[in-house]
């Protein structure tokens, strides 16, 4: 399943609304917080249910950069435009962007980091990414005047702008690598060096990414007999073409599994024999699908 990005939204007060689309679609939701404030974000909610946060990066010139997260397993039957509520000390100096994400695997962030600089014409964190896996980078840093002019590829710019009434500048990024990074580095390239700077950012894989199937069955005769020791061969079915992947044994129970496939979108089917007198073939149906494993 490939990831997608999904509705965004800001706020500056003490809750803003989301619209975080429909159940079941592997959702997850990432949220950014920035100011110029000592003080720290307590609690973050979306439609009621508790985020994660992954990391608060603080610079000691009052500069923080924090990132949230909720996925679907939180949001359960959540749906539509919910509000996102937070909590903390000072509850008017921060400004919070958040971006709704389908196709997300739905077992917590696969990498983080964080940066700090003073004076920095650019921000840069480095991750591990998974091939198809989702990249966030957010950074805040001390002049609200400056843009972003760059990201690393395939980082798009979501959310980005001053936080009033502080001198904060917030900006949120996203993008889907294709194929797997080891220790890329994420950079975000400023306009002019502002005097300070901080950044936090994350990456999750793919829903199914890693995951492994297996299609599993029983050969029989024409009369539905158990037949043993059958030989198998396992076909892929793709776009009306026939491709040949792989043939098991079945045991002495009529019993074959063909495990370690890679796809569960795909359409199989399965072609038994045995040479006996008079022969047994058997072919299953074209659209046989595997389970994980």
């Amino acid at each position: 399943m490939a990831i997608a990005t999904g509705a965004s939204a800001s706020g500056s007060t003490a809750s803003f609304s989301l619209n975080i689309g429909t159940a079941g679609n592997n959702r997850l939701v990432v949220i950014s917080a920035g100011s110029e404030t000592h003080d720290s974000v307590t609690g973050i909610t979306v439609d009621g249910k508790t985020c994660t946060k992954i990391y608060r990066e603080y610079h000691t010139g009052k500069n923080v950069t924090e990132l949230w997260y909720i996925d679907e397993n939180v949001l359960g039957a959540s749906n539509g435009t919910v509000t996102i509520a937070w909590t903390g000390a000072d509850t008017t100096n921060w400004r919070f962007d958040a971006t709704v994400f389908t196709g997300v695997a739905q077992n917590g962030y696969n990498d983080y980091g964080y940066a700090q600089a003073d004076s920095p014409a650019s921000l840069g964190i480095a991750l591990d990414v998974s091939e198809g896996g989702l990249v966030v980078l957010s950074v805040c840093d001390g002049s609200g005047s400056r843009t972003i002019t760059s990201w690393t590829s395939p980082l798009e710019q979501d959310l980005g702008g001053n936080n009033p009434p502080t001198s904060a500048g917030m900006f949120s990024a996203s993008g889907v690598e294709s194929s797997a990074q080891s220790a890329k580095s994420y950079v975000a390239t400023y306009s002019s060096a502002p005097n300070r700077a901080t950044g936090v950012a994350a990456s999750w894989d793919a829903a199914g990414a890693g995951t492994t199937y297996h299609l599993a069955g029983v050969t029989k005769d024409v009369d539905g007999n158990t037949k043993a020791n059958c030989i198998c061969h396992l076909w892929q079915y793709t776009s009306g073409t026939p491709v040949w992947v792989a043939y098991v044994l079945s045991d002495g129970s009529g019993n074959y599994d063909f495990t370690a496939l890679a796809n569960e979108d795909s359409d199989y089917f399965v072609v038994s024999f045995k040479a006996e007198t008079p022969h047994i073939m058997d072919i299953t149906d074209h659209a046989q699908q595997p389970v994980e494993e």
